[in-house]
């Protein structure tokens, strides 16, 4: 009985939908990436080890002979960067980050539903698994269902063999002769079925001989056992059950319709006045038959096991997938509601400067504007036409970055000269809304390692914001602050400063925050989400610190060269950066007169 429940559990370790059987991973870590790789969601990882752990839903994990590859995953920033189950996988006491990447060694581990442990101590107890894949193969040689089949297919010829040899020993030892020589013949036959699994020929031709060996083998037994007063009679009827598991519904048809044909032409004989012998000793029969009902009794218990597992775990597939399936219904919400409120944003951040700029060159055509005034018209013209601009530059980043396509350089930069540029750049905005814009600490040169032209975004950006949500009168300060292994640059405002609500969605895409402008300045949500994916990309990091009612600081974290010399330009995520140059808005009526013959003269 222990050992027909063993190959009942053995044949049940096999790969469901969403159930995938691995060999047992053996973690090795390496030094950790800078830039990690890290996806997601799949099932549920068994690492083995003395106390194996199933993990929930997590990282997706790809299996090689050589190792596992952790690919890509989209950490949003509603989560943090983490999603819910996908931090760690226990493994022996030790926690494996998924944001660690490490050579691995195989060696035999499954998935299985969340929630439960396998003991790696009970799994080396129990060879079997191990013996049927060395018949069926290598995990992922064969579809899912072919590879259900083939293990089943081998450990019935396993456990026939197995059990054909015990019947026919024990045959042999009380003289049944020719019952011994039907049971052998047969146990010799499964015992290739495994062989031939291994040896790739068609699993339902398998099926099919399988059944073969079982009609036959009981018919004869029917024919030296008294026929329908014997006890094989009664193993035709499972073999109907049996051809169901391995041969689908039309098989268990035909080998049914055999089955029905063998017992009633047993019956016949007996109808018919041919009695067929009984070769069994006389005092031995009754426990011949006990023996035969016994095992047949197991084996129909076994194979309930067997279909009312296979039932439970496609019903646990099933709903894990239907989980899956409503979490991304979920999320492909979310992202239409995310594009609907783009649109709403991109069309209107469109359409109201491109009213102005029609508005007002009409005016400067109709020669309406008075001459003291075209200069300031032609003001907001510019003003509104760079707001589209970086409407439009915000939307070719996001584009980039989504789609791989940024590549920062890294090198040595002048970080000080960097943040010198663009307070300039701000320096007359903010002397409109009368505020103060200080540059603290740039006198000295400060090196750090990046890109200069995506530093220069960040500044800008951060620049901007401040000014834009600072009150008139206040002041804005840009400084730089000396770490041992990171050179800082604070941009601190004393505006309103930013709820906790909002810092929590702050570095979202297409998210407008409760505080507004002070100026009546237009903001498209696009701007520090951007930011942070370039100060990661450059190795470096964004924060903001915030109290409402005293002010926002943000911090832009960028590492230090280790020495005078320019540190190599290393790829990271793939980026083409799409803002374009930089120029004085003031400038633009010169580049664009001065080639034609004309000259510009001042209001």
């Amino acid at each position: 009985m222990g050992m027909i429940l063993l190959v009942v559990d053995a044949l049940m370790h096999r790969p469901v939908p969403g159930h995938r059987c691995f060999p047992r991973a053996e973690y090795r870590p390496k030094k950790r990436p800078r830039n990690p790789l890290v996806m997601v969601p799949a099932e549920n990882l068994v690492v083995d080890g003395d106390q194996q752990r199933v993990v929930g839903p997590g990282d997706l994990h790809s299996f090689t002979g050589e190792g596992i590859k952790r690919k890509s995953r989209d950490c949003t920033e509603q989560d943090g960067g983490k999603a819910p189950g996908s931090g760690r996988v226990e493994h022996a006491g030790e926690a494996i980050d998924p944001h660690q990447t490490g050579s691995t060694q195989m060696s035999g581990t499954c998935f299985a539903p969340p929630g439960q442990r396998v003991s790696g101590r009970s799994a080396s107890m129990n060879p079997f698994p191990a013996i049927l894949n060395h018949f069926v193969g290598a995990p992922g040689t064969r579809s899912t269902e072919d590879l259900r089949r083939a293990r089943l297919l081998a450990g019935f010829g396993l456990l026939g063999a197995v059990f054909g040899s015990v019947y026919a020993l024990f045959y042999l030892l009380i003289a049944h002769n020719w019952g011994a020589g039907v049971i052998i013949v047969c146990s010799a036959a499964f015992a290739t079925i495994p062989w031939l699994v291994r040896w790739g020929l068609s699993l339902a031709l398998l099926g099919h001989l399988f059944g073969v060996i079982l009609v036959a083998g009981f018919s004869g037994l029917c024919c030296v056992e008294g026929g329908l007063h014997g006890h094989a009679i009664a193993w035709l009827a499972s073999i109907p059950l049996y051809a169901l598991l391995l041969v689908g519904l039309r098989g268990a048809t035909v080998w049914g319709t055999l089955c029905l044909a063998s017992a009633s032409l047993i019956a016949g004989c007996e109808l018919a006045g041919i009695a067929l012998p009984n070769l069994c000793p006389e005092e031995w029969r009754d426990v011949v038959s006990a023996a035969g009902y016994f095992g047949l009794t197991l084996f129909m218990l076994m194979l309930g096991i067997i279909f009312e597992r296979g039932r439970s775990l496609a019903a646990t597939s099933t709903q894990a997938a239907l989980d899956q399936l409503s979490a991304a219904n979920e999320r492909l919400k979310q992202l239409n509601r995310e594009k609907n409120e783009f649109l709403s944003i991109a069309v209107h951040d469109l359409k109201n400067p491109l009213t102005v700029v029609m508005g007002m060159s009409d005016l400067l055509g109709s020669g309406l504007v008075p001459p003291d005034k075209v200069a300031a018209t032609s003001r907001k013209i510019s003003d509104q036409a760079i707001r589209m601009r970086e409407l439009i530059s915000n939307l070719l980043d996001l584009n980039a970055i989504e789609e791989g396509r940024m590549t920062l350089a890294r090198k040595s930069l002048d970080v000080a000269q960097l943040c010198t540029t663009s307070v300039e750049g701000f320096t007359e905005l903010a002397r409109r809304k009368n505020i103060a814009l200080q540059l603290q600490n740039a006198a000295v040169e400060a090196r750090a390692v990046g890109d200069g032209q995506a530093i220069l975004q960040i500044l800008d950006n951060l620049i901007s914001n401040a000014v834009k949500y600072s009150s008139p009168g206040s002041n804005v300060q840009v400084q730089l602050i000396h770490e041992q292994d990171a050179l800082l640059v604070e941009v601190r405002d004393h505006g309103p400063g930013i709820s906790q609500a909002d810092q929590a969605k702050l570095f979202r895409r297409f998210v407008r925050l409760s505080t507004k402008p002070t100026g009546g300045e237009s903001s498209n949500g696009l701007g520090l989400f951007i930011v942070k994916r370039l100060a990661e990309g450059m190795g470096g990091t964004i924060e903001c610190h915030s109290e409402v009612g005293v002010g926002t600081s943000f911090v832009l974290s960028l590492p230090k060269e280790t020495s005078p010399a320019a540190a190599p330009a290393t790829k990271v995520e793939p980026v083409r950066a799409s803002r374009p140059a930089r120029f004085d808005h003031e400038e633009l009526p010169v580049d664009l007169t001065d080639p034609q013959g004309c000259s510009t003269v001042g209001a």
